[in-house]
């Protein structure tokens, strides 16, 4: 049939279901859905609808909680390093503070061989 032939049947088709509901019952449907299937294999295509529908909700909430905790994990980060941009100061002071201790501990390492050279010295065995 052609393109022109079956578009003016269509249209033809619509003017006569208009015809017979015009105008519509109150209780008609606005679109009628799974108008192919009837009886058990109706109810099963329902049921794939259902389920399919639940899945994309749950998996909408699944991608939407993965997006917030990204956005939280990112913030996180921000947050890390302009804590850590702002440590230089604080790092060149824990530096200078661990330099002498360290001067500390080794004059105290120096001190402690000079005190056991003496008793040494003073206790030959």
């Amino acid at each position: 049939m052609a393109l022109e032939t079956r578009e003016l049947l269509k249209q033809r088709f619509y003017e006569s279901l208009v015809a017979i509901y015009d105008p519509p019952p109150e209780d008609m449907a606005e679109r009628y859905l799974l108008g192919h299937a009837k009886g058990e294999a109706r109810e099963r295509l329902k049921a794939d609808v259902e389920k399919a529908t639940a899945g994309h909700a749950d998996n909408l909430r699944q991608r939407a909680k993965r997006y917030r905790d990204a956005v939280d994990a990112l913030d996180d980060a921000n947050d890390r390093l302009h804590n850590e941009e702002n440590r230089p100061e604080e790092l060149r002071s824990l530096t200078n503070e661990l330099d002498r201790l360290n001067e500390d501990i080794r004059k105290a390492l120096v001190r402690f061989g000079e005190l056991n050279t003496q008793i040494s010295a003073n206790n030959p065995n």
